[in-house]
């Protein structure tokens, strides 16, 4: 999709339509910088589409420039005041605004609703009630319901179904006991955030707390090995059964269908059974002696190099992503 864009603009430098689709096709990428720049040539050619306007008001509140945003709204609203988009931009400035102008969280859950009262078929709205309700509320039954809404509308799309499943992580029994070794991770980057936030004085109370940090991330490895593999195989089979409660698929067929009848308990245990065979079963092989044990022990190695290569990366990209969201700001206080 990128090339093709790219030779249309070679194409035709002066039509904004490919700056556009490019801007779209970067931002669901997650590049958001490049999406941003393109998305301002595309402006510069076309200022009278008000999906431009949209896209960068959408564009400034990902790096959350509250104001720069508003002037987008602003001017996206004087193309076609009566876009629903509009409620739900607005909404979502709110949420970022700071001050007086910031938008309590039910306030943001009734902007949504409005946008749902206009357009009933807007699966993005009941992905943001559901954002509010399991990130600010902490009222997981409801945002569970709003995900399952957002599903039912487009099943296929993949920020329903994440979000679905970290819902699900804080109401599910088996996937609060997998995922539960990941609280000490998702702390430190919490407190990592919250200092980034100080002043540099205080970040200095920190240096004899990386031996900690070090810990946490091994401890986390550690349980990572094991449980994670079990966790999205559960998290695969959960989608699939909302799914098939949804009329979208039939997989259960013969056991399977009997299997899935089973209450939950019963099926907690079968799970349970299968967890506990198949790690005695790789821990019989580890102690045994031949090729089998030496291919076992090679590839175990491997899987936790890389894992330690993840968990560097997304640390890495953590940093990263706070550092250009600042730079981003500044650029676009400098544009305006």
């Amino acid at each position: 999709s990128e090339r093709h864009f790219k030779k249309a603009i070679t194409l035709e430098p002066d039509d904004a339509e490919p700056f556009q689709g490019l801007s779209y096709l970067y931002l669901s990428m997650n590049r958001a910088g490049p999406a941003e720049d393109h998305c301002r040539k595309a402006i510069a050619l076309d200022p009278d589409d008000i999906d431009n306007w949209a896209l960068m008001a959408h564009l400034c509140i990902h790096f959350e420039d509250a104001p720069e945003a508003t002037k987008c709204v602003q001017k996206a609203a004087a193309l076609n005041p009566d876009d629903t988009r509009l409620i739900s931009l607005r909404t979502q400035i709110g949420a970022i605004s700071k001050g007086a102008s910031k938008l309590s969280h039910h306030q943001q859950i009734a902007g949504y609703r409005e946008v749902l009262r206009a357009d009933p078929e807007n699966d993005y709205a009941h992905y943001q009630i559901g954002q509010v309700q399991l990130d600010e509320l902490k009222d997981y039954a409801a945002a569970e319901e709003s995900f399952r809404a957002a599903l039912q509308l487009d099943p296929q799309d993949s920020a329903n179904q994440k979000a679905l499943i970290r819902a699900l992580r804080k109401r599910d029994p088996v996937l609060k006991v997998l995922w539960s070794p990941f609280t000490f991770g998702v702390w430190l980057l919490k407190i990592y955030n919250k200092v980034l936030d100080m002043k540099w004085p205080i970040v200095v109370l920190l240096f004899p707390w990386q031996c900690f940090v070090i810990v946490g991330v091994a401890l986390c490895l550690i349980f990572h090995v094991p449980l994670w593999p079990m966790a999205k195989v559960y998290e695969a089979l959960t989608l699939v059964e909302v799914h098939k409660k949804m009329g979208k698929i039939s997989l259960y067929t013969g056991p399977m269908a009997r299997l899935h009848r089973l209450s939950f308990p019963i099926r907690c245990l079968i799970f349970g059974g299968i967890f506990v065979a198949f790690w005695s079963f790789l821990i019989w092989i580890w102690h045994r002696d031949g090729a089998i044990s030496k291919i076992l022990e090679w590839g175990v190695r491997i899987a936790v190099t890389g894992l330690i290569l993840l968990v560097a990366l997304g640390l890495y990209s953590e940093i990263w992503d706070g550092y250009r969201n600042r730079r981003r700001r500044k650029k676009n206080a400098n544009h305006s």
